[in-house]
């Protein structure tokens, strides 16, 4: 399939992931990931569907999400926070604070990263 295809469904996704309707967001990243895309467009859908999963309570999905997202790209800009926002919602306090600190090791003018540590360390 055409990589529009793709970006199409990340638009529809990100479009439901705006009106709060996670399940429909998550249906589209994940037919856009079907599809195969390459680079910077396959790692922001992925970021996206784990940012979805996360905000509607499936931390597991959201850690699967940002662990492929860390193993694909690891200086992709929300890999890291993606972690950390996972482990967060499972209650993982170490490693969420460590998922940070990982991150920032690796891009440490990363301000969205060092601002969610300096939220969950308070």
């Amino acid at each position: 399939m055409s990589i529009n295809t793709a970006e199409s469904l990340k638009k529809e996704g990100t479009d439901a992931l705006l009106a709060k309707k996670y399940d429909l967001a998550i249906e589209k990243y994940t037919e856009a990931i079907e599809l195969e895309p390459k680079g910077e467009l396959l790692h922001t859908i992925i970021s996206n569907r784990a940012h979805a999963y996360n905000l509607s309570g499936d931390y597991t999905n959201a850690l699967m999400d940002a662990n492929k997202l860390i193993d694909l790209a690891p200086r992709f800009r929300r890999s890291y926070l993606r972690l950390a926002q996972a482990l967060w919602n499972r209650k993982e306090v170490n490693g969420a604070v460590k998922a940070c600190d990982d991150g920032l090791a690796i891009d440490s003018a990363n301000t969205v990263l060092r601002n969610f540590r300096a939220q969950i360390t308070g």
